[in-house]
């Protein structure tokens, strides 16, 4: 019997029929390196298209306007593995820039029903962006499901404003976040949640420390945690693209973190 310690991870699941979104690659790094993990990149050639690619007369046709293109099994495998060069190039040059451990893997599936395979501990960090909300519905149970830590990053979402690190007290939260908020080139704030005012004032107190231990000069905003729900309905609605760093197993994590999901601006991460 091994054993021997099973490495952390961070997963990377991909689309191979789609362009990664910005800072993408760069943010899994950061927080990869901040977690001392392995990354993991898996492209999903997506079924879908593999089948519609073997039907006999399919062309592809633009939306720009230009010439329609035979669509067929040779060409998307072609396609598939321009995409898979070029991600492997760019792992490389991110990864290597850090002296990070990194694979990459490709595999034929649905990205969501692959993803619930890679996810198999505590240790491993899932980074993935979705095409259908189905499949971003699927992710959601995941989030509450997994014992795993989960960041959901949205494909139609955009660089935002800043990230966010919800704090209930796991301290886990505060360097992953600033490790993503260097990653994609965002400002950093700490967002402290409590269930009564005294706690809240003692976390507001720690992570002030913390951030200026870190270079941080803005002091942490605070909440209830009966609050958050209605705090996560105004970022949804005024904040797009912002990405939420969560601790697993806090209130955050029940019903606010679905919310989070189910908005497409709404970059989340669950540590």
């Amino acid at each position: 019997m091994n054993d021997a310690p099973r490495r952390r991870r961070l997963v990377l699941a991909l689309e191979s029929g789609l362009n990664d979104p910005p800072g993408l690659l760069a943010a899994a790094v950061n927080v990869a390196t901040a977690l001392r993990a392995d990354l993991d990149a898996f492209l999903i050639e997506d079924e879908n298209i593999l089948r519609a690619a073997a039907l006999p007369g399919t062309w592809l046709v633009p939306a720009h306007g230009a010439s329609t293109q035979l669509f067929d099994a040779t060409t998307v495998r072609r396609a598939f593995r321009v995409r898979s060069a070029d991600l492997r190039k760019q792992l490389a040059i991110h990864a290597d820039a850090r002296a990070l451990r990194w694979t990459l893997k490709t595999e034929s599936g649905f990205v969501a029903d692959r993803l619930a395979e890679m996810v198999t501990g505590t240790d491993t960090v899932v980074v993935c962006h979705m095409r259908h909300r189905g499949a971003r519905g699927t992710l959601t149970d995941i989030v509450h499901q997994t014992p795993a830590s989960v960041f959901l990053y949205n494909r139609d979402a955009q660089l935002g404003e800043k990230v966010i690190a919800v704090y209930t007290g796991e301290d886990s939260i505060l360097p992953t976040a600033q490790a993503l908020a260097v990653g994609v080139g965002l400002p950093f704030e700490v967002l402290v949640l409590a269930n009564d005012v005294e706690s809240l004032n003692s976390r507001a107190d720690a992570v002030g420390q913390w951030l200026s231990d870190h270079g941080q000069a803005a002091a942490p905003g605070g909440i209830l945690m009966d609050e958050a729900a209605e705090w996560v309905d105004r970022l949804v609605k005024s904040s797009p693209a912002t990405f939420v760093c969560a601790p697993g197993g806090s209130g955050m994590t029940d019903v606010s973190i679905a919310r989070l999901a189910d908005a497409k601006s709404v970059m989340i991460v669950r540590v």
